[in-house]
Order: structure tokens, then sequence, then C-alpha cells
């Protein structure tokens, strides 16, 4: 048997040919990199002629090894050349190489990186088939990514279902692209379809998968899905990575959720995964929109505390969240911070420095940072000069406003719709309306412009001229020309809620034109709120409803439209807190009583107030005016959904009623401390009470919070909404040289009508409330809007009215636009209810008269004279509700219009000290009066506060008919009701009826129940007695 052994020759010619091909390989490997690098070399700017003359020295190397090829096209695609890669792809068929799937694969993987869709498709689609080369997987899911980076999401789903057709199977790369495709383009419900059909396929997504489908669902605001579709990998044993936590937090930020998105930062280290700066600036980011702007500093600051270094994004954000909530000095600290982090602010971080001091009335600051971005050679954009002419038109800086309007064409930038309607604001407030009309003539049609335009209108009293702005519809330009003005604008956008909005603005409601007007805007609302896509926007719901309520336009499919809308914005968290307000008033005013949607509003309300007030509570001196200003709004907001619940018979929350009495606490402690002083004792400041002292206001009950004034004929209560007027006496003159505004500000805070409750027009006297403190304001203003504080009126009418009558319910409409009118009953009015009694008929010189006790529980404008005026009784003397000769005949026996509030009743806090009161003032009770008209949320509410321990107590306050009131009923005489008629009279002369509640008084309808009381009365009206 012979054995086979190596000899040293052969081992050593074995040895030399391996080293040979070890040689020839490194050659191979060399001449393929230096291949790829001279085609690199040629750049985007080559042509298929330098490919060719290049590549034909080497193709015999390519023929003999085609991974040659497949390296340099692999090269190719690393540097993002698709079109060298394709024109070697073209070069190698021409000079007759075989092309394979690998080619193709890495020229369609070129075409991917570098987002070339339209040659991947060229590649996949045209030249293989031409080549007869069969696409697999790899080459299909590279030209799906191919086109999901170009956002073709439908190609992208296309070339999915194409690999089924072309029997190809598809794995979870081909799905995983697809999603991603559907996520570029916010395609979430693709996304998830595609998510969906893997296990039907037998494919198990995996942790791109779901993040891709989470990515999909943040960019179609589906914060919900995004976080449930995280809990699924959980539930399926896949192992999230920070990718699919981000993209979560990214769809919780992109909807304002910054709840959940702090939850989802919080469980990160529980999973073994780190918070990236991606994480932060996205939670950042949604604290903003959330309007926490503690939370979005705190958490930048606390970034390299987790070795995270803060981006430009992550101070813009936070510089943002100051800009919202007005908090200038801290967005001014985080843009002196950049540049210590190595960071550059940019236009953005400026642009939302220079609107936070705008919020706050700090327009030498905000033209301060303008004037340091064009120091830098930073570009100043279009938001920069409308966040700063904003400024200046919220502190009347008018001048100044068109100074930088005028700057912007020689920055090359075109004033927009913001600029332009900031400016025609400073102009408005400097009561420059015709300057404000100029500036809307240069500006495009837009709503903003044309409102500002509008309100510049009204405050010049241009009321003609508004209302005609306010009745065009982005075709001004002819009515405008016939007012004598130039319209150079173009159409108008056509938005369906502001049209709504202009409608309700518009006094035409009651016309033909405007009814007909009103039945095509029901149409169109029930259409638009019923539709999928039809008003996303919740202020564009709030405005849309909010018209509806104010023209009275209402039928049960319009409500349940709007009650689904509602419901619906309230579950994405996406209402602000003024729109919140108007969702409820206008839900209440469309006669909505769906507990469910004000129960969730009440919610969403309370859950805000928790983290604002305890902030408001601990706020520096610094921080007050922005804090005061965020926590007023909220109150008014609460306040008006309140009254809401009120209306619809839903119990009002307590948490929400504590949020209400907590903003005024801290309104009053940001305001200072104020000191109490007896009124009573310092009266003397009038002159001497004793001499014609009916003439003069009085102080009628006074606590340490709060006080009853008697306000006389004549003197106006001047609450700072309406331009005051002139001959006559100011109240809040009364109360100021009583109260020194220093230590009671809220007696010269406007927008808290400089602390008085209700008015009372100057025709009138009677009682009225005034708040001490801003806790007293809204403690009253709660009572108020919830049908608790109650008001008695004594009326003489003309006309004996039917004693049966014991209410009048017409809506009220009132306009002021720029001069003073008569309220109107009219559709588009006001809900408004006045309860009446007949208490007594009467004659003067033939002419019939009828006493009236009346609780009103809405108060509206002049509500009692147009509502008795409205059912043909108006009351004695009326300038305003009754004809000229009428008026004329009462002057001559009746001095001014006879309406007179008697009494009230309210509340307070048991710790409210009581430092004085007159003797017409009831002591203070300790158990409400139970009044007949309650309304149903009270009755609602009775439970909740029974079981509450006693912390109030019940004032009575009486004040009666003063001597000129009782001068004119001693000239009447009394007739009917079998002497009852006699007998009340008598009482209101003697002052003994006005400490009588209105459910208490006696009033003629049992008098005339009798057959022989109905025959005196219609003796009475034979003999001539019956006026009207």
């Amino acid at each position: 048997m012979q054995t086979l052994q190596a000899t040293p020759s052969s081992s050593s010619a074995s040895s030399s040919q391996g080293a040979s091909c070890g040689r020839a390989g490194q050659q191979y490997q060399k001449m393929s990199q230096q291949d790829a690098e001279v085609l690199v070399a040629l750049g985007t700017s080559s042509t298929r002629d330098e490919v060719r003359r290049l590549l034909i020295p080497k193709i015999r190397f390519w023929r003999q090894d085609a991974t040659l090829a497949t390296k340099v096209l692999s090269s190719l695609a690393r540097q993002r050349l698709p079109h060298v890669a394709n024109w070697v792809i073209e070069v190698m068929q021409d000079l007759g190489v075989a092309v394979n799937n690998y080619h193709c694969g890495a020229a369609i993987s070129a075409c991917e990186k570098a987002g070339h869709w339209q040659l991947a498709l060229k590649v996949l689609l045209w030249q293989m088939p031409e080549m007869s080369i069969k696409a697999n997987a790899i080459t299909y899911n590279a030209a799906i990514s191919a086109c999901s980076r170009g956002g073709q999401w439908q190609l992208a789903v296309g070339l999915l279902e194409q690999m089924h057709l072309a029997s190809v199977a598809s794995d979870v790369v081909s799905y995983n692209a697809a999603i991603s495709a559907c996520a570029v383009c916010g395609r979430w419900q693709l996304g998830i379809d595609v998510l969906a059909r893997m296990p039907v396929l037998r494919l198990v997504p995996d942790r791109f998968s779901f993040s891709a489908a989470i990515s999909a669902c943040s960019k179609g605001g589906r914060w919900l899905l995004a976080t449930d579709l995280l809990s699924q990998m959980l539930e399926r044993q896949v192992r999230p990575n920070e990718i699919s936590f981000n993209a979560a937090i990214t769809a919780c930020e992109k909807s304002g959720r910054w709840q959940p998105a702090l939850e989802l930062l919080a469980e990160m280290p529980s999973r073994a995964l780190r918070p990236n700066e991606i994480s932060c600036s996205a939670l950042i980011s949604a604290c903003e929109k959330g309007g926490q702007w503690q939370l979005a500093v705190g958490l930048l600051c606390s970034m390299p505390l987790m070795k995270l270094r803060p981006n430009a994004i992550s101070y813009n954000a936070a510089i943002s969240a100051c800009e919202k909530c007005s908090v200038w000095q801290m967005a001014l600290a985080l843009l002196g911070k950049m540049p210590e982090e190595s960071l550059m602010p940019d236009v953005i971080s400026h642009n939302a420095a220079i609107s936070a001091c705008g919020k706050a009335g700090q327009w030498q600051v905000a033209l301060r940072i303008l004037n340091k971005m064009l120091g830098v050679s930073l570009v100043a954009s279009e938001i920069s000069y409308s966040a700063s002419i904003n400024a200046c038109e919220r502190s009347g800086q008018w001048q100044l406003a068109l100074q930088l309007l005028e700057q912007m064409p020689q920055k090359r930038l075109g004033p927009n719709y913001l600029c332009l309607s900031a400016a025609i604001g400073a102009c408005g407030t400097a009561s420059l309306w015709q300057m404000g009309m100029e500036l809307l003539g240069q500006a495009p049609w837009s709503e903003v412009c044309v409102e500002a335009a509008v309100k510049a209108c009204e405050k010049g009293r241009q009321w003609q001229l508004a209302l005609l702005l306010l009745h065009q519809d982005g075709t001004a330009k002819s009515g405008l020309e016939d007012s004598g003005l130039e319209w150079t604008g173009g159409e108008a956008p056509g938005a369906f809620s502001g049209r709504s909005w202009r409608l309700a603005k518009l006094d035409s409601s009651d016309t033909p034109s405007g009814q007909e007007a009103k039945e095509q805007l029901a149409r169109e609302a029930l259409a638009e709120l019923s539709e999928e896509e039809g008003l996303r926007s919740p202020r564009a719901v709030a405005t849309l409803l909010w018209s509806l309520a104010s023209l009275g336009v209402s039928d049960a499919a319009l409500l349940q439209a709007a009650n689904e809308a509602v419901a619906s914005r309230l579950s994405m968290g996406q209402c602000s807190t003024r729109d919140l307000s108007k969702l409820a008033w206008s839900l209440a005013s469309l006669g909505s009583r769906e507990p469910l949607v004000f129960e969730g509003i009440q919610r969403e309300l309370s859950r805000r107030a928790e983290q604002l007030l305890l902030f408001a509570e601990g706020v520096s001196t610094a921080a007050a005016p922005a804090s005061s200003q965020r926590v007023t709004e909220f109150a008014m907001a609460a306040l008006a959904c309140a009254w809401a619940c009120s209306c619809a018979g839903v119990p009002q929350s307590p948490s929400l009623q504590q949020a209400i009495l907590r903003a005024g606490r801290a309104l009053s402690r940001a305001a200072g401390p104020a000191a109490v002083v007896p009124l009573v004792a310092i009266q003397r400041v009038w002159g001497d009470q004793s001499r014609n002292c009916e003439a003069l206001p009085k102080v009628v009950l006074e606590l340490s919070d709060r006080l009853v004034v008697y306000k006389p004929a004549g003197w106006q209560v001047d609450d700072g909404q309406d331009e005051a007027g002139t001959g006559r006496g100011w109240l809040s003159s009364f109360l100021h040289a009583l109260l020194p505004a220093r230590q009671w500000p809220i007696l010269s805070d406007d927008s808290h009508f400089r602390g008085f409750l209700h008015r009372l027009d100057v025709p009138s006297s009677g009682l009225l409330l005034v708040a001490k403190s801003y806790e007293a304001y809204y403690d009253l203003r709660l009572q108020l809007d919830t049908g608790t504080l109650v008001r008695d009126y004594v009326v003489l009418c003309h006309g004996w009215m039917d004693p049966k009558r014991r209410e009048v319910r017409a809506p009220v409409h009132w306009c002021t636009n720029g001069r003073p009118t008569a309220s109107s009953v009219t559709m588009s009015g006001r809900n408004s209810r006045t309860f009446l009694k007949v208490l007594c008929f009467s004659l003067l010189s033939g002419s019939a008269l009828s006493l009236l006790a009346i609780r009103i529980a809405t108060g509206r404008r002049h509500q009692i004279r147009l509502h008795t005026a409205h059912i043909g009784h108006p009351t004695v003397c009326d300038g305003k509700y009754s004809g000229p000769e009428t008026y004329l005949s009462d002057h001559a026996w009746c001095p001014r219009n006879f309406l007179h509030r008697y009494r009230l009743a309210f509340s307070s806090p048991a710790a409210a000290e009581l430092i004085a009161a007159t003797s017409s003032t009831t002591a203070p009770m300790t158990t409400a009066t139970a009044f007949d008209f309650t309304s149903p949320a009270i009755e609602a509410q009775a439970a909740w506060d029974a079981s509450s321990p006693p912390r109030t107590l019940r004032h009575q306050v009486s004040e009666p008919l003063p001597n000129d009131l009782i001068e004119v009923l001693q000239r009447v005489t009394p007739v009917g009701g079998d002497g009852m008629s006699a007998k009340v009279l008598s009482r209101w002369l003697s002052a003994e009826a006005s400490s009588d509640a209105w459910e208490a008084q006696e009033d003629l309808r049992s008098a005339l129940a009798t057959s022989r009381s109905e025959e005196q009365l219609g003796a009475l009206e034979k003999n001539g007695g019956g006026g009207s």
C-alpha cells in the first residue's frame, strides 16, 4: 500500500499557488476600492460618458468577478450618488457584463439613501425587467424605503402589494418600510392597518414596526393610540427602545398632553432606557403647549444632571413656554443663558422672548431684543416684527408700531396680516380709526385685520362703518367704495366659523335676509359639526357655537351634534381656557342639558386649576402681573362654566367652586393687604348727611371684605366697561374717597368692574353690592352666576297688568357700537327672565297704573324696563322705552324712572367681620331663603351643601322707597282687589313692605279670584281706567 507524501517541491508549489491567489484577491480588492474612489470623485456633476470612459479598462475584471461591481455600487450607495450608480448599471449592460440582483439592489439602495424614489422605481420596474432580472425582497425593500424617504406613501404601500402579486415573499423589513412611509406622511390609519396585517402573514412585528406605527400616530396627533401601541409592545414582550418612547412622547407633545409625556419619560429608566436630548426636548415642548412653564424650565435645568446637553430646540421650547404664560423675566434669563452653553440664540429664540415681553407690556425690552437681533446679523422675520408691533399695540405706542411697519420693506419683508392687524389695533387704541382703515386697505383680506378694524371703528364711534365691515364676506371692496374708502386687499378665505361670527356680530338677524342667513347657517353648521373632517380646531368649534347661541339658532339635531363635537374636543384635551368658557356658555345658551359635557368641562377646568393656583399662591413679586392675568382668565372662565351649569341644571363641581375662591384669594394676596376702616364713620367727607341726604350715596352695610351701597337716582355705576357720562355723579368717586385705591386696588381695576357686582341704570335707585377684595368679588360673582344672590325691585308701570302673570321670558339684545343705545327684544339676544307679582292697581288722572314686585334671574342691560315695555306696560317716566308723549306726561308728576332695588340677599364667609350697618339692614341669617324660582342646579347642589359644615352667613339688606318715589305713590288712588291695593300701597308708604322678600309680597292674584272682584275690575276698565 502506497502512502502519499507531500514532497518539498509539491508543498512549495501549493504554497506558491495560494500566495498567488491571495495576491490576486488583494489586487482585485484594491482595484475595486480605486474604481469606487474614482467614480466618487466624479460626484453629482458626472455624466454617463465619463462613467463609461472610466469603466472600459476595468470591465474585463468585472466579467471575471461580479463582486467587484457590487463593491463599487455599494460604495456609491454609501456616498449617496444614485445617478452615478444608475449609469454604472447602464454601462455594465451596454458592455455585456452580467447584472444581477445584488447590483440592482445596491443601485436602489443608493437611490433610497439619497431620497430619489423616481430613480429607484426606474431601476426596479423598468431596468430590471428589461434585463430579465427578477426582483427579490431586498430590492423591493430598498425601493419601498426610497419611496418612504420621498414621502410617497401610496407608492410604498403599492410596492408592498406588488410583492404579493409578483410572488416575492415580503418580510418584516418590507412592512417596516411601508409603515415608515405612512409615518412620514402622517397616515396613521393606514400605518396601523399595515401593522395589523403582519400577524395574518405570520410576521412578528418588532420594535421598528411598533416605533414606526407610533411615529405615524404622532404625526396624526393621536397620542392615545401612540401610548396604546407602546403598551402593546410590552404585552407582546417586544422590548421598546429609546426611539419607541421618543415617538410616544412626541405624540403627546403634538397634542399638548404634558402629563402622559412626563409619565413616559419617568418610565424610561425602569425599562433600562436612558432619556436623551430628543426625549427631553419633546417633553419641554409638551409643557410649552400645555402652559406649564415651570415644569419646562425645571426640566431644561435638570438635563445636565442627566448628563444631557440642552440644544437650541430645548431652549426655544422653554422660552416659548414662558412666552405663553407672559413670564418675560424668565424668558430673558433663558435667552441670556444660551451663549453660556455655547448655543447661539436663533430667530425663534428671539421671537419668543419678544412676544413674552409684549404680552407683559414690556415694549421697551421687546424693542431692545429686536435691535439686538439686527446687531448680531440675524435676519428678522415677519414674526419678529409682528411680535414687536403687538408689544407696542398692547402698550398704546401707536407711533412706534407704525415705524416698525414702515421698516419692514427696508428689510425685504412684506407685512403679513399679523403685523397689519397689530398696527390697526394700535391705531384703534389711540382712537385713530381713519389711519386704521388706511392700513386695512393695504392688507390682504383676513379675519384678524377686519376684526381689528371693527374695534378701531367702534372706539372712534364709527358704528356704521363697523357694521359695514362686519357685513362683508371677503368682498368688502364694493361696500367700502360706497363709503368713500379704497379697498386694495384680496379675496377672503371664507372660513365658515368666521362667517358665522360676522353674522352674529351684525345686528340684522331679525330681518328677512337675516332669517334666511340664519337658516343657511344652521344647515351648514350641522354639516360641519357632523363630519369627521369638519371643524377640527377647538377654537373654530367654540366660535361657531358662540355664533349660533348669539343668533338663537338651535334645534335638536344641531344641539346633539354640538354636544358630540364638544365631547370629542374635550377628550383630545386641546381646548384653551377661553375656549372652555365659550363652549360652556354657548351650550347652555343653546339649551343643552347634557350632564356629561358640562361635567367634562368642569373636570378639565379643575384639572388646570391646581397647578396654576399652586404657582399663583406662591408667586414672586416679579412674576405677579403675569400670574394675575392668567388667574383672572381662569377665574372668569370658571365663573362662565358655573353659570352654564346653573342654567343647564347640572350640579357644580365643589373642586371648581373652591378653585374660583382660591383664585380670588391669590389675587388679593398679590394686590397686598388692605386696612379695615369703618366707612360709615368717615362718610362726613361728603358733607353733612342731614342735608338732602338722599341726593348722595351711602354705605348701608359694611363687612370686612364687601359692602352694600345705596345709589340715589342720577348717579352712574361707572364700572370701567363703558365711557363714563358727564354731568352726573360717578359712584366710583364716592368709593375712592372712602376706600383709597392704594389699599383697595380692585376699586380701580376695570377688568374686575371696579368691584361692582352689578349695575343700576342712572335714573334708578337702590342697593348695590361692592367687593372690597378680589376674594370677595369672586365669592359674590359665584353667587350671582349660580342664582343664590337675590335682587328684588319695586316698579310702577302703566296699565293694569294681568295679576296671573308671574314671568316674562324674552331675549334681550344690546349693542353700544360707539354710542349708547336702547336694548331690544330680538331672537339674537341673550336669554333673560324676569319674575314679577302684581301688588296693587291704582289710578292717576284717569290713567291706570300697576305696582309690581320684581325679581330677576338674569341681569341684562335695561332688562326690567325692556321686559315691562315688551308686554305693553312700560315703567313710569321712562324716556327710552315709552313714547315721547307718555314720558313728558309722566314727568309732570314723577321726577324720574320709578324703579327701585329695595332688597339684596347674599352670603358671606362666617369669618367676615361686621364693621357697620344702618337701621335698614336686616340682621344676618344663618339659613338661606327658599326661593320659589330656584334653578335646577341649585336644587341639585342642595345635597352637597347640606353635607358641608356651615361656613357662611346669609344677609338680607333692604332700603325703603326714597322720598321722591313716596311722593309719587301718595298721588295715586288705589283701586280693586277688595281693599288689597290700598293695603299694599299703605305698607309701601310706611316702609313695612320694603323688608319683605319677593316671595313674601302679597299680590292681587288671590284677591281677584272672586267673581265680585273680577266684576269690579271690569267696571273700572269700562269707565276708562284701563291703560296700557
